[in-house]
């Protein structure tokens, strides 16, 4: 099944909106801002499926005009079920100059015998600023489908002003390389990843910052890469997807985002 999600954000009086929003089953979206004078726009992606299933085919396009700010979230986990010819994913992001996209979503879980392939186009303009995570688990860990999934394929390129400034590639077939062993994931069983590509430079005390969070952490580890792009990749290794996305959002918190002042009230007389 063929399933769309569309979005574009725009402004007016200094406030991020929702101008256009066109889905089809099983996607819908909810607001969850909660500070009226917040100027930045707080959305969910919520679904009315299970999870993905055998031959389901997700298409997402996520747009944001100049000087918007958009904070997007996940309703919960994104299960794969057990599949024979495989599912796919597609998003696309385009983000004006000025603009601003933070969205961490919760952990993808690859039931056994799963197949799924996903592919992320972020197109930025100049002075965008991006973070972007993903949470990979081993599966049902509590089930014993520990990396009995047989396909993961995970495709990310950044462009900024028509130019790939960024590629990311995962793919995983643990039957054929098993990655519970020496130099892959050895003990661990969950991997997060946060993309931080910056409107201007890093701030250099911003490194040592996030290598001190990880420094006090039990059963997770971690490293961090200055990519060329001005920006950070930022690896994580646990045991728990509630874990890494508290992690990604923790570390998100320390990270330099766009100042937005708070939208002052408009007098029309």
């Amino acid at each position: 099944m063929i399933s769309e999600l569309k979005i574009t954000v725009a402004q007016r009086l200094r406030k991020s909106y929702l101008q256009q929003a066109y889905c089809t089953q099983p996607f819908k979206l909810a607001p969850v801002g909660e500070d009226k004078k917040d100027p930045t726009l707080y959305l969910m992606i919520r679904s009315s499926s299970p999870g993905v299933l055998d031959g389901d085919n997700y298409q997402l396009e996520i747009n944001l005009n100049e000087n918007c700010w958009l904070h997007l979230q996940t309703q919960s986990y994104q299960r794969l079920f057990r599949m024979e010819k495989g599912a796919t994913q597609t998003m696309v992001i385009n983000l004006a100059a000025d603009s601003f996209l933070h969205f961490i979503p919760h952990p993808i879980v690859p039931h056994e015998n799963s197949v799924f392939r996903s592919l992320n186009r972020i197109y930025m303009a100049e002075g965008a600023s991006l973070i972007w995570g993903e949470i990979i688990t081993c599966g049902r860990k509590l089930s014993g489908e520990i990396f009995k999934f047989t396909f993961l394929h995970n495709l990310t390129e950044v462009y900024r002003n028509g130019r790939i400034i960024f590629k990311d590639q995962l793919l995983l077939t643990p039957a054929k390389n098993p990655l519970q062993t020496l130099g892959q994931w050895e003990q661990f069983t969950h991997q997060g990843t946060l993309i931080y590509l910056p409107k201007s430079a890093l701030e250099s005390s911003l490194i040592d910052s996030i290598h001190d969070y990880l420094a006090d952490k039990i059963n997770l580890t971690g490293g961090v890469s200055q990519i060329a792009a001005h920006g950070l990749l930022i690896r994580l290794l646990g045991t728990s997807g509630e874990q890494l996305f508290q992690g990604l959002q923790e570390i998100s918190s320390l990270l330099q985002t766009p100042v937005i002042s708070k939208a002052e009230p408009v007098n029309f007389y």
